[in-house]
């Protein structure tokens, strides 16, 4: 018979030459996946990174603000002698030094830091929160 396939003419049957298919299927599919999952692993540090800069952003601002509310808080309290007066300032200072706080470390610092307090003392973060967010409030109505 003069009808030979191209298989035949290299010595490969039907079966060889369906296993060499089969063999570069799964060749071409793991390259594939290897460099979708390069793709994937350099997305994902790319997304990480900018969420990192915006949260430090974030950071920074929120530090200015509390400076500027201490700032405001410590002139209003200025000329008060009284009780209140008194925590006014005080609770200035703890701003002030909040602020500072934020200004010198990184974000995961502050929230590894908030977290472990939070844990040691609850009511006292709670009654500290209501305190700084009342006079927040009234500093800003």
């Amino acid at each position: 018979m003069e009808n030979t396939n191209e298989a035949d003419e290299y010595g490969i049957d039907g079966n060889g030459l369906k296993t060499r298919a089969g063999e570069k299927v799964r060749e071409i599919s793991e390259a594939a996946r290897v460099q979708a999952a390069e793709r994937a692993r350099k997305l994902t540090t790319l997304a990480r990174e900018r969420a990192q800069e915006q949260v430090e952003g974030q950071r920074e601002r929120i530090a200015s603000r509390v400076e500027e509310a201490a700032t405001s808080l410590l002139h209003h309290a200025e000329d008060g002698d009284n009780l209140r007066f008194e925590a006014e300032r005080r609770v200035a200072h703890g701003l002030e030094s909040a602020a500072g706080y934020l200004q010198s470390h990184q974000t995961n610092e502050v929230a590894g830091d908030v977290v472990g307090y939070v844990r040691q003392h609850p009511l006292r973060s709670l009654i500290m929160a209501g305190v700084i967010g009342y006079l927040l409030g009234k500093l800003f109505s």
